[in-house]
């Protein structure tokens, strides 16, 4: 349970990271945090 905790405060910076990249319309940062955030998703779901 600690460890999905820990991993859905990683998702939350991952998001953050992402709102400040598309405020400065910065294409390659938003594409890397978008898949940063699917994998951290998909990580999340498989420890429940």
């Amino acid at each position: 349970m600690e460890k999905r905790r820990i991993m859905q405060f990683k998702l939350l910076s991952y998001k953050q990271a992402l709102k400040k990249a598309q405020k400065k319309n910065d294409k390659n940062a938003i594409k890397r945090w978008t898949e940063g955030i699917a994998e951290l998703q998909q990580e999340i779901e498989q420890t429940i």
